[in-house]
C-alpha cells in the first residue's frame, strides 16, 4: 500500500464513518478558517518597548481609550508603561478572548486597570479612578483638592480592591438583566448607607478638622461647629477618629429604620416582625452593622387575640 493510501485509510478509520474501500476522491472537505485574528504577545511587546509611552500597544489591542490616555500623559508618566511590561500577557489574553468569545468577564471593572489609573499621580490625584468606578462626587472632590491633599490618594492605593469590589457589586445590583451580569447574583436592594473607610478618608486630612466627615454624614450642625472652631480646637477631631465606627453605625441605623418605616407604610400585607424585611441591604462587612428589628405596637403579632 502506498503512503498516500495509508494516510487515507488512517483518516477513514479515525473518522469512523468511512473506510478505505469506499473512499471517494470526488468528495472534498472544506475547513472554514476562523475570521478572528488573534493578537500576538510578541507584537504587543514590540510596540510596547519603543512606542508604549504613546499607547501604541493599547491601540493594537483595541483599547483606544487607554491609548488616548497614554498619548496625553506619556504613558501615565512612565508608570503605566512600566506596569504594562508585567501585565502584557494578561492584556493580550483578554483582548483575544474578547475578539473570539465576546465579553466573557463577569466583572464590569477590572482591578488591575483601575489600580494603574489610581497609582499614577497625574490621574490618581485628580480622581480618575473614582470617575472610572462611577463615584463622580469623589472624583470631583479629588480633582479640586488634589486627592484630598495626597492623603486620600495614598489611602486609595491600599483600599483599591475594596473600591472595585463595591463598584462591581453595585453594577450587578443596578443591571441584573444584562447578559454578563444576570446570573451572578440575586436581585437585592443596593446598600444605601455609609462605609467606614470612606468616612475615615474624609476625616484624616486637613479638611477633616474642618468637619468634612460630619457634612458627609449629613450632620450639618456638627460640621458647621467644626468649621467655625477648627474641629473644636482639634480635640473633637481627635475624638472623632476614635469614635468614627460608632458614628457610622448610628447613621446607618437611622437609614435602616427610615427604610423599614417606608416598607411597612407601603405594604398591604401583615408582617411578622423582621422576617419579611430584606435586611441584607443594610449589612456591610465594613460598617459591622446588622440591625435587629423590634416589632412595634402597630405591627401584626401572631398569638392569642386580646378581647
Amino acid at each position: 500500500m502506498s503512503a498516500e493510501k495509508q494516510i487515507e485509510a488512517n483518516a477513514s478509520a479515525h473518522n469512523g464513518f468511512q473506510t478505505s474501500s469506499d473512499y471517494n476522491p470526488s468528495i472534498t472537505v472544506t475547513v472554514e478558517r476562523s475570521p478572528y485574528r488573534t493578537k500576538s504577545l510578541l507584537d504587543a511587546y514590540i510596540l510596547l518597548i519603543p512606542l508604549g509611552f504613546f499607547g501604541a500597544h493599547h491601540f493594537y489591542l483595541r483599547r483606544p481609550g487607554w491609548g488616548v490616555l497614554y498619548l496625553f500623559t506619556f504613558g501615565l508618566l512612565g508608570l503605566g508603561w512600566l506596569l504594562d511590561i508585567f501585565r502584557m500577557p494578561n492584556l493580550v489574553q483578554n483582548a483575544n478572548n474578547k475578539d473570539i468569545y465576546g465579553e466573557t468577564s463577569t466583572q464590569k471593572f477590572d482591578l488591575l486597570d483601575t489600580w494603574v489609573i489610581g497609582f499614577c499621580p497625574i490621574t490618581g490625584l485628580l480622581g480618575f479612578h473614582h470617575y472610572r468606578l462611577g463615584r463622580i462626587g469623589w472624583g470631583l472632590l479629588y480633582t479640586f483638592t488634589l486627592g484630598l491633599f495626597g492623603l486620600g490618594w495614598l489611602f486609595d492605593n491600599f483600599r483599591m480592591p475594596l473600591l472595585v469590589k463595591r463598584a462591581n457589586i453595585e453594577a450587578l445590583e443596578n443591571n441584573p438583566s444584562e447578559g454578563k451580569y444576570k446570573d451572578q447574583c440575586e436581585r437585592q436592594e443596593p446598600f444605601k448607607g455609609y462605609y467606614l473607610d470612606d468616612v475615615y478618608v474624609l476625616a484624616f486630612n486637613p479638611l477633616g478638622i474642618l468637619g468634612l466627615h460630619h457634612f458627609y454624614l449629613k450632620r450639618c450642625g456638627w460640621g458647621t461647629l467644626y468649621l467655625l472652631t477648627v474641629g473644636v480646637f482639634g480635640i473633637g477631631w481627635l475624638v472623632d477618629l476614635v469614635r468614627m465606627k460608632r458614628l457610622v453605625e448610628r447613621k446607618n441605623s437611622e437609614i435602616c429604620h427610615h427604610n423599614q418605616g417606608a416598607y411597612y407604610h407601603h405594604s398591604s400585607t401583615p408582617h411578622y416582625g423582621a422576617t419579611n424585611l430584606p435586611q441584607s441591604q443594610y449589612h456591610s462587612e465594613n460598617t459591622g452593622f446588622q440591625p435587629e428589628y423590634q416589632p412595634g405596637p402597630h405591627d401584626y403579632q401572631p398569638g392569642v387575640p386580646n378581647h
